[in-house]
């Protein structure tokens, strides 16, 4: 961006072979827990039936709200949720997942 005075072009120091502070080229970077996003084991009670739904959101609102949402692409009629909770939540990184068995405990 020519012009901004946070993205001019670095240079090194020759002689002692190191950047200036102008090699900086982010202008505004991200804050810690800023656009973080995490992954969400949930425990789905209805009627007749335990299901678990991982899925990714901003939050735990956010997470809630994206179960009936799940539901509806799985059910033809979209069933009554006796109860939701959160089972585990973890920051999306390179490897984050969750084991889910078939068996119950």
């Amino acid at each position: 961006m020519p012009g901004d005075p946070l993205c001019k072009p670095s240079f090194i120091d020759n002689i002692l072979g190191r950047f200036y502070n102008s090699s900086i080229f982010i202008k505004d970077p991200p804050k810690k827990g800023r656009d973080a996003v995490y992954l969400y084991k949930l425990e789905i009670e209805l009627a007749d039936r335990l299901l678990f739904l991982v899925l990714a959101a901003d939050n735990d609102e956010t997470a809630f709200d994206y179960i009936e949402d799940h539901l509806a692409r799985a059910y033809t009629v979209v069933p009554e949720v006796k109860q939701a909770a959160i089972v585990e939540k973890k920051r999306v990184t390179k490897g984050a997942g969750y084991l889910l068995s078939s068996e119950s405990n």
